[in-house]
């Protein structure tokens, strides 16, 4: 039985039946599901397993090496190539995937880009909100807020070790990029990316992150004029294994990442941000609730409503701005909703051509809009479809393995 929530909060259904509504959704969610493929002619279904908020601005989840559009990660390989920070569920083409974060010991690989680090499944744990994974023998924690992320990477003790963050390997590459250190503690950087599916469209986003204690050395690579390829931290953990580090995205400047940081990250605990953000995802799942049935059937229904409350993604910064169609920034009004955006899927989703600027209005005259919102539409009929085949007779079909 579906049961909407402000039937509950009216009185119903009957007492009996509202004994036995589902209580805590969140633990009934498996966000491996859809991070394998539905077959030959399904093929990947690119979700990704990792932390995010339900419509949150930043997903901060692992990528493996054959790194499936949108999602990044694949349930059949074993290795990761880094934690980016932003992911989108199930598209069509490559997108997002910014600034990946890869914990690693020893020297500085000779191409840092193509660094990798192995796991096994048997480490890892995924839950609505956090995901954890021990790689290269570096235990990983991530949890999130709605714009902010908390890591804790424990270490061997050593006095190499590394954090990479490959700032221009955003899943669909990068036209530029930026690596900047703020004294020993603080870090900030940008990539320009985008054109989802051969669109024109494109998109900057910004970082900045800190960490629980000083690194003892930093660099770059790949540096070409003004950008980089990436930048590299060296920790001394021989007495402290554990680095915690607090990171924000935005996508108006670095002083809004900064923003967002000192708006959200309030803790360096992975643990208590882990709860939290299963609070919040027990808010947004529970607002349909399910009795009856068998477990497996409600782990598949709330499953998918998890995957359905994933996008469209937090746009706007927690000051309010957001880069507006005309690439200025705008501030979102007092006591408006949050601006969401399909923003990495290049179309424009337009209500009234008012505000629209003359290339914009001359696009949408002459069809080119709609022919971006049918692509994204498609795109979403297609997700829609491989979540439908993947769960169909309440059978997973990698094989023999439940992903």
């Amino acid at each position: 039985m579906i049961i909407p929530a402000t039937a509950m909060a009216a009185g119903n259904p009957t007492s009996s039946q509202s004994q036995s509504v589902v209580s805590d959704p969140a633990s009934l969610v498996d966000p491996m599901v859809g991070t394998g493929s539905g077959g030959a002619v399904v093929g990947q279904v690119d979700t990704y397993p990792g932390a995010s908020l339900p419509f949150g601005m930043i997903q901060w989840s692992p990528d493996t090496t054959s790194r499936p559009d949108g999602g990044g990660y694949s349930y059949t390989d074993s290795a990761i190539t880094g934690f980016s920070l932003t992911h989108f569920s199930g598209p069509g083409c490559a997108i997002a995937g910014d600034f990946p974060i890869l914990p690693l010991t020893g020297a500085i690989p000779a191409d840092p880009s193509s660094a990798s680090a192995t796991f096994s499944h048997s480490s890892e744990t995924a839950h609505p909100g956090s995901y954890s994974v021990t790689a290269g023998g570096i235990r990983t924690q991530l949890a999130v807020t709605a714009r902010t992320g908390v890591a804790s990477f424990t270490y061997p003790a050593t006095s190499q070790a590394q954090l990479l963050i490959k700032s221009a390997d955003s899943a669909d590459g990068s036209s530029s990029a930026t690596f900047n250190t703020v004294g020993s503690t603080e870090i900030t950087g940008a990539v320009t990316s985008g054109h989802f599916c051969g669109q024109p469209d494109s998109y900057t986003i910004y970082f900045a992150a800190r960490f629980s204690q000083a690194f003892t050395a930093s660099g770059n690579w790949g540096a070409t004029g003004s950008s980089v390829s990436g930048g590299w931290l060296t920790f001394d953990t021989k007495h402290n294994p554990t680095v915690g580090m607090q990171v924000a995205v935005s996508y108006v400047s670095t002083a809004g990442a900064l923003g967002n940081l000192a708006a959200e990250a309030h803790t360096w605990s992975v643990g208590k941000v882990a709860a939290q953000a299963t609070a919040a995802w027990n808010r947004q799942l529970g607002t349909i609730g399910i009795s009856g049935g068998t477990r497996t059937q409600q782990q598949t229904f709330y499953t998918a409503l998890y995957h359905a409350s994933l996008e469209p993604s937090l746009f706007n910064d927690a000051n309010g701005a957001y880069p507006g169609f005309d690439d200025k920034v705008a501030l979102r009004p007092t006591g408006a909703q949050p601006v969401r955006r399909l923003l990495r899927l290049g179309y424009l989703p337009v209500r009234s051509t008012a505000a629209l600027d003359d290339r914009s209005k001359h696009r949408l005259r002459h069809g080119h809009v709609p022919r971006q919102r049918r692509r994204a539409r498609w795109c979403a009929a297609q997700v829609a479809g491989r979540e439908r085949l993947y769960r169909r007779d309440e059978r997973r079909l990698v094989g023999s393995d439940p992903r």
